[in-house]
């Protein structure tokens, strides 16, 4: 709900709603949160800044959802809001069904969910009404979990490869790509073509024209470093091999702004060797070996990511030599320097969806 246009009376207490705190709570209009949404960082401001201003969820929160420990699976969806990152995530609703391994797509409304755990099933989690939880909506034909997924940020998502056996072997692992129409989501997503090689546990990151689709494994502790790319007009052709990552890897989180991609943590093989190294792509020069920019502090593997689009990502979760609880936030413009961690997750997971 946007605030109104100017001419007509505005508060602080519509300031408060439209950026989600209670109606009453005290905030000051100098605070980060009220100068993101009036897109005035620094120097003067007044109510003026704040006229047919709208929160964008999508650029300025991200979601975590799914996941699983020791313990199992889960099906909570946690929230994070980007402009005051050192605050606990809060919870929101629920999916559908309990899992890990699932992967998720989105524009700025809302976000669908797709297979994990060997299910069929895709989510829709609509930002504006989080705490509802997610709707079911269409369904794979065949069970997949451990795949990928990327949106144009509009229209239509993409899940990416995968295995429809269990994790870690080569029986079950698919090239397949599937396309899923958002205004359609009721149907079952729409087989498209494949990628240039079959794999498991990739990570994708992508802009509103092409996908990247790097690393995954082949079969027990055979990772690779390839990366693929998908123009979304042509998506009926087979994915076509570019560059490749630093070192071969699965099981990474991956984020990126429409010139370039990360790719963060991951397991070198599929027995729990995990990597701490940040990897980046630029989408212009893709047949390039990607650069090495910095590490995290701790090696870990199975996090997820989300971002802003242009200044920074928020990568957490994972499984170091136990699950994480850890969000990590890693600056763009700075990706040489080590990461900083930021507020936690409410509960440690790993295997999360995260847009």
């Amino acid at each position: 709900m946007a605030l109104p246009v100017i001419g007509n009376p505005i508060t602080m207490g519509q300031i408060n709603e439209e950026i989600q705190h209670n109606l009453n709570q005290l905030i000051s209009i100098n605070s980060t949160t009220v100068r993101t949404l009036a897109n005035v960082l620094s120097g003067p401001i007044s109510l003026y800044n704040f006229y047919g201003k709208i929160l964008n969820l999508a650029y300025d929160n991200g979601w975590f959802a799914g996941g699983g420990d020791l313990n199992g699976s889960r099906s909570t969806i946690e929230r994070i809001y980007f402009a005051v990152d050192t605050s606990s995530a809060t919870s929101r609703g629920k999916l559908n069904l309990s899992r890990r391994w699932l992967a998720g797509t989105n524009n700025k409304s809302a976000a669908w969910f797709g297979g994990g755990s060997t299910t069929t099933t895709v989510d829709k989690l609509i930002f504006a009404t989080d705490t509802a939880g997610a709707d079911l909506r269409g369904c794979f034909q065949t069970a997949v979990q451990a795949l990928a997924a990327i949106s144009d940020q509009v229209s239509n998502g993409w899940f990416v490869g995968g295995t429809t056996n269990t994790w870690g072997y080569s029986i079950g692992i698919t090239s397949s790509i599937f396309k899923i129409n958002f205004i359609n989501d009721a149907y079952s997503p729409i087989y498209r073509s494949q990628l240039s090689l079959a794999r498991a546990s990739l990570s994708s990151v992508g802009n509103t024209t092409s996908g990247w689709f790097s690393g995954g494994y082949i079969d027990t502790n055979i990772t690779v470093s390839r990366i693929d790319t998908l123009a979304f007009i042509s998506d009926t052709l087979i994915a076509i091999k570019k560059g490749n990552l630093t070192s071969p890897k699965c099981d990474m989180a991956s984020v990126g702004t429409p010139s370039d991609g990360w790719f963060i943590g991951g397991n070198v093989d599929t027995s729990s060797n995990n990597s701490s190294i940040i990897d980046r792509i630029s989408f212009a020069t893709d047949t390039n070996l990607a650069m090495l920019r910095s590490h995290i502090i701790v090696a870990t593997r199975r996090m997820s990511a989300c971002g802003n689009n242009y200044s920074a990502a928020w990568f957490g979760g994972g499984i170091t030599t136990n699950t994480s609880q850890i969000i990590y936030k890693l600056i763009f413009a700075t990706d040489t320097v080590p990461v900083i961690p930021r507020g936690p997750l409410v509960v440690a997971r790993d295997s999360m969806a995260a847009v």
